[in-house]
This record gives structure tokens, sequence and C-alpha cells, in this order.
């Protein structure tokens, strides 16, 4: 220690090593061993080009002030090669980076043994990391650090989902009160993802941080999303359901997150999906679908829909239009090609279950259609008179208890005008009457494959015959 000539502050240097230094926590159960640290005492003035020159400086950097100047020392975090760690110390603050590789699972380890904010992920994989951690000793903010991180095959459990997320490559860019992830490509629900994402920082729990995203995949598969976002799509042993009042909570039921999803290709169960976009928003296990884009049997969709995972069962409610459609390609999902033509339509529905058949026996809506140009081909309203052609067919379907009903229905064939009334059940069993004004009418019975076409009388004809 010396003083300077006309200075008033004492003049700090000096340098030393510690040998053999162990940095371990009771807490995290965990120990990290350094076989040497060098360092050296300075009173301050310029700063080092390692510490601070990229990032914004704290406010201990401002005057200077005797400081202990750290390292650089290698540290092992689960890598092949060891990262370096350098930096400076204060009375009022400190400032500190590490670079190199590092084990994902070593460094939450380090982070939490530290004192850091760590998420608690079941995480592990690679990392190359550049990182600084500064801040004052004074004061109630917690210690937090920034920099950068490339991620290379990590795979993380989230919890409540048996299969994990599996990440090929991430760029992590940590600011003060953001994590922007960029250059994303993982895998889960059977599908590879690619994107980007903001996380807000400092982050409690998952319900206080909403995400923003911006993903893509070449195909997604609806089934296997539904099964990642419902908890009551897995299987849990039996005695789980006596005590059980509502669904159990996992990641994706806590997750607040906002964003644009887009799929080359969506597959259903019997239908696909292409070019499909829309906005999505996730907030406590409660989905919304907006702005939903999408090519589809030859035609085009576009509407809203939503899902409410933290109910039991989950419940689905969708409404938009269809435009185009191409009754052909419709009734190739059914095995059997008993209409064509091209139709759109605008609908409103509601469902629940957890299956197909739940969510086809809960289903209730309404569909307003026109069709153009089409024919039934198993249908023939007299011997000889071959398929009925569709000029226009237009009018409401009403969907409830496992079945449709028409009403309002109108069809144009080439020869007349019918008035169309009846059901049609999801097993495809037919009960429609078809009536011309003034003249006798149709009833079509049986099957959509095999239709039972007879003669009827008009309404007004079977009120004149009552006594």
């Amino acid at each position: 220690m010396r003083r300077e000539p006309g200075s008033d502050r004492p003049t700090w240097t000096g340098e030393g090593e510690a040998l053999e230094f162990t940095l371990a926590s009771e807490i995290t159960k965990t120990q990290f061993d350094v076989d040497r640290i060098a360092f050296a005492v300075s009173s301050g003035g310029d700063l080092p080009t390692h510490s601070t020159q990229r990032r914004s400086a704290s406010p201990s950097e401002i005057s200077p002030e005797p400081r202990l100047e750290i390292g650089p020392f290698n540290v092992a975090l689960g890598r092949p090669e060891s990262a370096a760690v350098q930096g400076w110390i204060s009375r009022s603050g400190y400032n500190l980076t590490l670079a190199g590789d590092a084990q994902v699972r070593t460094l939450l380890q380090l982070a939490r043994t530290v004192g850091l904010s760590a998420a608690q992920l079941r995480a592990d994989g690679a990392a190359k990391v550049d990182l600084q951690l500064a801040g004052m000793w004074s004061g109630s903010a917690s210690p937090r650090f920034t920099g950068q991180a490339q991620l290379h095959s990590v795979r993380a459990g989230l919890r409540g989902i048996s299969e994990p997320l599996e990440i090929a490559s991430a760029n992590l860019l940590f600011s003060q009160d953001e994590i922007h992830v960029h250059g994303l490509t993982a895998s889960l629900a059977g599908s590879a993802w690619r994107g980007s994402l903001i996380l807000p920082r400092p982050c409690a729990s998952l319900d206080a941080c909403p995400v923003q995203f911006d993903i893509h995949t070449n195909e997604l598969s609806a089934p296997r999303l539904v099964q990642l976002l419902s908890p009551l799509s897995r299987r849990k042993p039996w005695y789980r359901f006596l005590s059980s009042t509502r669904p159990e909570e996992t990641f994706f039921t806590a997750l607040r997150a906002t964003g644009k999803l887009t799929a080359k290709t969506v597959v259903m169960p019997r239908l696909v999906a292409d070019k499909v976009s829309t906005d999505v928003e996730l907030d406590g296990g409660r989905l919304q679908l907006t702005g939903l884009h999408a090519e589809t049997l030859g035609g085009y969709h576009l509407g809203e829909w939503s899902a409410d995972f933290g109910v039991k069962p989950p419940v689905y409610r969708g409404t938009g239009t269809l435009q185009r459609v191409s009754l052909a390609q419709f009734a190739a999902l059914m095995n059997d090609g008993w209409i064509t033509g091209t139709a759109s339509a605008t609908y409103q529905i509601r469902a629940s279950g957890l299956d197909a058949s739940e969510l086809f026996s809960s289903a209730t809506g309404a569909l307003d259609f026109d069709t153009h140009d089409g024919v039934l081909p198993h249908v023939a309203l007299a011997v000889g008179s071959g398929p009925l052609h569709i000029n226009r067919f237009w009018g409401r379907f009403i969907l409830r208890d496992g079945g449709l009903e028409i009403q309002q229905g109108k069809l144009e064939t080439p020869g007349s005008i019918y008035r169309l009334s009846g059901t049609a059940s999801l097993s495809r069993a037919l009960d429609i009457k078809l009536f011309r004004d003034g003249a006798r009418g149709f009833k079509i019975s049986g099957t959509l494959a095999e239709p039972h076409v007879e003669p009827a009388a008009a309404p007004e004809t079977r009120a004149a015959l009552k006594p």
C-alpha cells in the first residue's frame, strides 16, 4: 500500500493465489473444486477489457476503489474442455464472467450453489456460454447474469409430461429483463419445431411469466398435441381417479404464452390441413386459436377455436367459415363416394370429451351451407332416372343428440326445386323428406351407402286424407 503525491487515497497493490479451492452448498448438495485461483489487488482505474466493456457497467465502476481481481482460472462443468472464470470484487460490488463449455445440468447446479435463481428443470445437454454476473452488495436487488449461451443436444423433462423436450440447438441471449431464444430447433409431440421465444425475467413461476413465441413445424399431429395439453389424457393409476377432483397441473396447464404458430401440414383423424397458421394464446390450460387459416378438402378455412383443458372433461368450441370445399374429398374421408360438388359453409360447434366417441356424442352446433354442381350417385328419385344431380343445395344443419337435423333445406335439381327436412345420424342412417309445391314428394331412408327412395304424399295431401 502506498499513497501517491497529491492524492488523499492510498494505492493498493499485490497478488497471490488460492490452492485447492472448494465451492460447496449444503442446500443443493453440490461441490465444485478448483486447483488454483490467481488474484491481484488493485486500486481500480482502468477496467480490464474482459469485464464490462461489452455490457452495462455496475455502479461500483463509476468511482475507482480498491478491488480484488480474480483469475482467469478454469472450472470443470461436466465437459471435456473447462470453462474460464475471471473478474473482480470490490467493497461495493462485483463483476465476474464465465466463458466456455458446460454441461447444462452442471451449469444449473452451479447457479443454484452461488445463490442465483435458476429454472427448476430436469435438463441435460451441452452449452457454450459467455455470461457475466455483476451487481452491488448493498440494496435489495438480487444478482442477475447477462450474456449468451448456445445449446446443443439438450433433453428437458416437463412437469406432468411423459415425453421430453429435445432441443437440437438454440441460441440464448440474456438481457436484464428478458431471455431471447432464436435459432431454436427442437422436437416434441412427434413434431420438429423451429423458431424463436421471448421469456421475461426474473420469473418466479410459469403462470407469472408470459412467453412470446413464433414457431413453425412441417407436420403436426393434432391428437398428439391434445394429449400433451390435456392432463386427463395421460394414463394414471386407477386410485388417482378416486381422489382427484380437478385435473392435475402440468407444465402446459400452468404455462402462459402468446404467439404465432404455422404448420405446413396438420394431421387430424381422417383429415389433413395444409398451410396452417394461427395466433395462439395459452393461459392456465385454456387454449385460444384466432385467425386460424388452413387449406383443406380442396378449399379454405378461416375461424376461431378454443379449448379448456382445466375442466373435466376438456371443452372445445369453434366458429368459422369454409370456402369451396370439395364434397368428393369429404366423401372420400368416409370411404364412400356418396356426394360430389363444391360447398361453402359457416359453422358454430361445441363438444367435450377425451376421445372421438365422447366428442361426437356431446357435440352441438349449427352449419349453414350452400352446395353447387354436385351429384348424389346413390340416390335416384325414379326408376331409370339415374343419379340425382344437384344444381344447388342450401340450408342449415343442426347438430345435436348424435345426429344432424335439416332445417330450411332447399334442393334445386335440373327439373325441380324441393324443400328438404329430416335427420341424418352420425351412424349414417337417413330419414329425409323431399317435397315440391303441389306435387308428390319422396322419402329417403336407409343409409348413405344404401339409401332407399319411395314416393311420399305432400304434407297438404296427408292432411286432407285424415278423417
